[in-house]
């Protein structure tokens, strides 16, 4: 089924947030202060990485996306930021998981967290300001990031690719940034323009590359999506081979969503050319990536292992979100979910043996795995054994 995603399209335009998910969220209950461990988790589960932000003495929650130009933040959570213009202003220093950065240009806005688990409100996407005068690192396997950092063990040999970076033609609230990573990438041996893009759950795709992908009638998951500008439509399919620079991922899952083609058409008005789709968590989730924005190369270091990269195609078919009491409800079935008649609303107790006091993305994660494998899912009266189904086969 479709999984949803904090930050498939969080580069409306330049700046604005167009987050796409599939469950809309409820009223909040107490915010905690997350652990690693839970941090963790949703970055395998969104394939995003969450960095905590600190401006002043205020601290929250942000996504790092290299597909922004700038800095969002919400200003009734960041005391510095609700003083800035309108239009935003610069703030002399700002601190993503303990990596400071000076003079970083930032736009408060009132900022819709979009997350299923009202416990990791999101409230801020910090982009290109924020990390383009260092050398920006995204550990997808550990859901960190860092500036001018030693990379990890577990990688394999690192991949240096050249890229053009390109933007800044559109005037973005008195500021030009150029900050987009362009890079060739091939979908089943078609070439297309996309932008390298952290913020994006997976790698989503315009109209046109999508129909081409999908020509041949593969499988395809369509869902009602909603973002911030309002709904749109997604549909998810797999692809055989994503190729950048002779570095390539099989079996991947690809996104079309109506109104992230608004977002393209607007990157592409930005760059000059035709972008047709954003490289996000799909590919990059398997490699230990760094941005060397003054040489221009994006280096990928493979890991060793990619057990921790959950495929969205398989799955037991539910997917989860937090009601207004803050339980864990089901909110939609498909595959043997659906065959053994779970249904939108069922109190979700435990999955596979994880109790639902672990949270949301304990819960989420577990709701994926290998083909073949079963999970037993407990709820308030009853429980059932399901299979880890393959939704998108090829």
């Amino acid at each position: 089924m479709p999984r949803r995603g904090t930050a498939a399209a969080f580069h409306q335009r330049m700046r604005a947030t167009a987050a796409v998910f599939l469950v809309a969220c409820t009223s909040s209950p107490a915010v905690h202060a997350p652990s690693r461990d839970q941090l963790t988790r949703f970055a395998h589960v969104e394939n995003v990485i969450p960095v905590v932000v600190k401006v002043g003495d205020d601290t929250g929650l942000a996504i790092v996306d290299t597909g922004n130009p700038l800095s969002d933040l919400d200003q009734s959570k960041f005391a510095s930021v609700a003083a800035l213009p309108l239009d935003g202003g610069t703030v002399a220093s700002l601190q993503l998981d303990g990596s400071t950065s000076p003079d970083v240009y930032v736009v408060g806005s009132p900022f819709t967290d979009l997350t299923a688990d009202p416990t990791f409100p999101i409230v801020g996407n910090m982009g290109c300001s924020a990390f383009c005068a260092g050398v920006p690192s995204f550990d997808y396997r550990d859901g960190t990031f860092a500036l001018d950092a030693t990379p990890p063990t577990g990688l394999g040999a690192d991949i240096a690719i050249p890229f053009s970076f390109e933007g800044g033609n559109i005037d973005n609230f008195g500021q030009r940034v150029t900050s987009r990573v362009i890079v060739t990438v091939e979908l089943e041996g078609h070439a297309y323009q996309m932008m390298l893009d952290t913020g994006a759950t997976s790698v989503s795709v315009s109209e046109r590359a999508f129909a081409a992908l999908t020509a041949d009638g593969r499988t395809t998951i369509a869902g009602q999506t909603a973002i911030v500008s309002g709904a749109s439509t997604s549909t998810l399919t797999r692809a055989a081979s994503i190729t950048l620079a002779g570095v390539e991922v099989d079996d991947a899952v690809v996104i079309h969503d109506s109104g992230f083609d608004t977002v393209l058409t607007a990157i592409s008005n930005d760059v000059g050319h035709t972008i047709d789709g954003s490289l996000g968590g799909t590919f990059l989730n398997h490699f230990y990536v760094t941005v060397d924005y003054a040489n221009r190369i994006v280096h990928l270091a493979p890991y060793d292992d990619v057990s921790f990269v959950l495929d969205q195609g398989h799955t037991i078919g539910l997917s989860l979100t937090t009601d207004a009491a803050g339980q864990l409800v089901i909110a939609s079935v498909a595959g043997d979910a659906a065959a053994k008649g779970l249904h939108v609303g069922d109190v979700v107790q435990a999955i596979d043996g994880i109790d639902a006091s672990a949270g949301y993305y304990a819960l989420a994660e577990a709701t994926y795995g290998p083909l073949g494998a079963t999970k037993t899912v407990e709820l308030a009266d009853t429980s059932a054994t399901l299979a880890v189904d393959e939704l998108l086969p090829l």
